[in-house]
C-alpha cells in the first residue's frame, strides 16, 4: 500500500510542475505548436496517399501520432542551440 501512496504523491508533483511550466508559454505559441501538429498531420497524411497512388517512389515513414514529440523537441529549443537536420 505504501508504494502506492508514493506513486499518487509523484503523480500529483508532476503535474504541478507541468502545470508551473505551461504557464509560462503563451497561448499564441500554443496555438503556433497546435497548428505545426496540425500542419504535419496534414503533411503525412497526404504523403501516404500518395504513396498508395505510386506517386512517391521508394519508402516513407509517416510519424502520425507522433507530431507533439517533434513539434515540442523544437520548440525546446533556444536560439543559440545547435541541431543538424
Amino acid at each position: 500500500m505504501y508504494i502506492f501512496r508514493i506513486i499518487e504523491k509523484l503523480k500529483k508533483l508532476e503535474y504541478q510542475e507541468w502545470r508551473k511550466k505551461m504557464e509560462n508559454i503563451s497561448k499564441d505559441k500554443l496555438l503556433s505548436m497546435y497548428e505545426s501538429m496540425l500542419d504535419i498531420r496534414n503533411f503525412d497524411l497526404k504523403v501516404n496517399q500518395l504513396v498508395k497512388r505510386g506517386m512517391v517512389p521508394g519508402m516513407t515513414h509517416l510519424s502520425v501520432g507522433e507530431e507533439a514529440a517533434n513539434v515540442g523537441a523544437i520548440a525546446a529549443l533556444n536560439p543559440d542551440d545547435f541541431y543538424n537536420v
